[in-house]
């Protein structure tokens, strides 16, 4: 797959995990908001979190200036990969700073709108959305991209 088409597929994909969590969010602030657990340790539960992640108290305006900062970081360094000769090769990379830029992305608009973040999967460990998993999963890519380009730069 070419550099072009792998970044319009990452596009619409990463449209459509904004797009499911958004819809997940409204739906846990209105029809969906009963909780329906399987079993005590997981399910469908509305968390409205007021906090960062783990529940850490910070003030609303100062998660909501932290999070535009970052966001304009991870813009920065996205267009400045997408730009450079060879995108073919850093799809690994821009993959998880897309994915990462959309979680949080999602995650700003409950603060702006709600001033908390709408959580609706709950876990033995407490409450997440498809955001909180999407910046994760992105941190953790990122992670292996750049262990694997140091131990290849190594050998």
């Amino acid at each position: 797959m070419s550099g072009k088409k792998a970044l319009i597929v990452l596009c619409l994909s990463n449209g459509l995990f904004l797009f499911l969590d958004r819809f997940l969010k409204w739906q846990a602030t209105h029809d969906w908001s009963a909780p329906r657990l399987v079993g005590k340790y997981f399910g469908w539960q509305p968390f409205f979190n007021p906090g960062i992640g783990f529940g850490l108290p910070v003030p609303n305006v100062v998660t909501i200036f932290l999070t535009g900062v970052i966001l304009f970081l991870i813009a920065f360094l996205f267009f400045k990969q997408v730009t450079s000769e060879g995108v073919r090769y850093k799809v690994l990379g821009i993959s998880s700073l897309s994915l990462v830029f959309i979680g949080a992305l999602s995650n700003l608009v409950d603060r702006i709108f709600f001033g908390y973040t709408v959580d609706y999967i709950f876990t033995v460990t407490g409450y997440i959305n498809i955001a909180d998993i999407l910046i994760l999963a992105g941190f953790i890519i990122y992670i292996i991209k750049t262990s694997k380009h140091e131990n290849i730069k190594t050998v």
